[in-house]
């Protein structure tokens, strides 16, 4: 069973975040298992929500949504071509758990789309 724990970040200033320690998220699609890697250091701006409306909606830059806008905003820092060794998947039945890299391009809605899973 996969566990999901948020990832550990520091404000640098009102609207940045700072990721402390590396962190990962596993997702399965099928019967693969996908997993991505996000250095430490990586900084970004959270949630793009605008501040009159952080009242009237509930979502401000960080909270629940943590997550969600860091791999997002990792993505598009990106490009879509993430570096080698950040996205990596498996066979669901490996009893070995071993990852093999993965490399190609993300898209815009494919980053969307992750980051609303």
């Amino acid at each position: 069973m996969l566990k999901f724990i948020q990832p550990n970040i520091e404000p640098i200033t009102d609207r940045t975040y700072q990721l402390v320690n590396d962190w990962s998220y596993t997702w399965i699609t099928n019967d693969i298992v996908n997993k991505i890697t996000i250095p430490s250091g990586f900084r970004y701006d959270g949630a793009s929500v605008p501040r009159p409306l952080w009242s009237l909606s509930g979502i401000r830059p960080d909270g629940l949504h943590r997550a969600g806008t860091l791999i997002h905003d990792f993505i598009y820092y990106h490009e879509g071509k993430l570096p080698i060794g950040v996205m990596k998947w498996r066979y669901l039945g490996d009893t070995n758990e071993s990852y093999l890299n993965v490399s190609g391009k993300w898209t815009r809605k494919d980053a969307d789309r992750l980051a609303y899973k």
